[in-house]
C-alpha cells in the first residue's frame, strides 16, 4: 500500500491527466453513439407521413382505378404507384391519341381522387407515346401540387437537327 501511496505521489499529474483522458473517449463514445445510431429505429419518413391513415390509398383502388386507365381506348399501358406521400401515374397512349388528349386524359383521372387526398398528396404523371407513322409522338410529364389547383405540365418542345445545326452557325 506504501507502495501505490509513493506512485500515486510522485506522478500524481499523469494520473489526473489519464483520469480526465478516460472520461472524454467515454464521453465522445456516448456522443458518437447518439448521433449515429439514435434514429435507426425510425421510418426513412420520419414524421413526414403523419395522419396518412386517414386518406391512405389502398392497393384495391389503385389495381380499380389502373384497370379503369387501360380501359380508356387511347391507352395501351398504364401503371399507378404511391410512395410516401407521392401518387406516380405511368401512361402509355397509342399511335392515335394526340397531346391534348393525353393531357385531358390525366386531368379527368385526377378528378377521380378526394378532395381530402388532393389536399394530402402530390401527384406526378408521365404521359408517353411512340414515334410512329400517324404521330410524332411525345413524352410529357405533369405535377399536381398538394396546395395546387390544375396541373403543370413541363415544356414538351423537340429540339431538331435543323435547329441544333442553326444555333451552331
Amino acid at each position: 500500500m506504501k507502495r501505490i501511496k509513493k506512485i500515486y505521489r510522485e506522478n500524481r499529474i499523469l494520473f489526473i491527466l489519464l483520469v480526465i483522458v478516460i472520461v472524454c473517449v467515454i464521453s465522445m463514445g456516448v456522443v458518437l453513439f447518439n448521433y449515429f445510431y439514435s434514429g435507426v429505429n425510425t421510418t426513412k419518413y420520419g414524421d413526414r407521413l403523419d395522419g396518412i391513415e386517414k386518406v391512405e390509398i389502398s392497393t384495391a383502388r389503385i389495381s380499380e382505378m389502373t384497370m379503369k386507365l387501360k380501359e380508356n381506348k387511347l391507352i395501351s399501358e398504364a401503371d399507378i404507384s404511391v410512395s410516401g406521400k407521392i401518387v406516380y401515374t405511368s401512361i402509355k397512349f397509342n399511335s392515335n391519341a394526340s397531346l391534348v388528349e393525353a393531357q385531358s386524359v390525366a386531368l379527368a383521372y385526377l378528378d377521380e381522387y378526394s378532395e381530402a387526398e388532393l389536399g394530402f398528396y402530390d401527384f406526378h404523371f408521365y404521359l408517353e407515346q411512340d414515334k410512329s407513322e400517324n404521330s410524332e409522338g411525345f413524352k410529357i410529364e405533369g405535377a399536381h401540387n398538394k396546395g395546387g389547383t390544375n396541373l403543370v405540365w413541363n415544356n414538351n418542345n423537340v429540339v431538331s437537327e435543323e435547329e441544333n445545326e442553326e444555333t451552331e452557325k
